[in-house]
């Protein structure tokens, strides 16, 4: 019995060493590749950098331009926002004058009728001029070429501006806005091309 068991391992041992020389286990096929296919690496190829900065430029790109985009659309509505800020004091100026009395001296001349409401529309122009002005020669009885900053520093602010149009002189007071004006064109250098030029 025990010569039989004996023997039956004897067959089993030869058996599977039959079995593993025949066919070689996995781990021993694993040793037959290259060892570099399975060594880890500690670094990037340089092809795996160039798709990762690429990636990156793009997402960059891509990012500068939708806020470059949102800066625009910020600018252009802050700008809508002051230009209605403007307008509406401007509108407010301006419809003002429907109502606003306006000081005229005309001098010995009597008004009547007609004449009496041209010559307030003309003195009422003259005022939107004097406070609201486009450009220096608004402010000056004369052209900026012979009323230079130092004529109008040496004389002071006129009292009274002409209104021109008439057959008979007519006039109306400086306003006090007018007057600050004209502070300001006294202290410009005296260039009369660079002052008209950024009038």
């Amino acid at each position: 019995m025990r010569s039989e068991k004996r023997e039956a391992r004897s067959e089993m041992r030869a058996l599977s060493r039959d079995l593993i020389n025949r066919q070689p286990c996995v781990s021993s096929r694993l040793n037959t590749f290259p060892k570099s296919a399975f060594r880890y690496r500690s670094a990037v190829t340089l092809i795996e950098l160039l798709i990762t900065v690429t990636i990156i430029a793009i997402l960059a790109t891509a990012f500068l331009g939708a806020s470059r985009s949102a800066m625009e659309h910020s600018r252009a509505a802050r700008t809508k926002t002051t230009i209605g800020k403007l307008h509406g004091l401007l509108m407010d100026r301006w419809q003002s004058y429907e109502t606003r009395r306006v000081d005229v001296d005309t001098g010995t001349a009597t008004l009547t009728g007609q004449l009496r409401a041209a010559v307030r529309l003309a003195a009422t122009r003259k005022l939107m001029q004097l406070e609201i002005p486009d450009r220096w020669n608004d402010l000056l009885v004369d052209t900026v070429e012979n009323q230079l900053p130092s004529t109008v520093k040496a004389d002071g602010a006129p009292d009274w501006s002409p209104v021109f149009g008439f057959p008979f002189p007519v006039r109306i007071p400086y306003p006090a806005m007018t007057t600050s004006y004209l502070r300001r064109y006294s202290n410009l250098p005296e260039d009369v091309k660079q002052i008209e030029d950024n009038q």
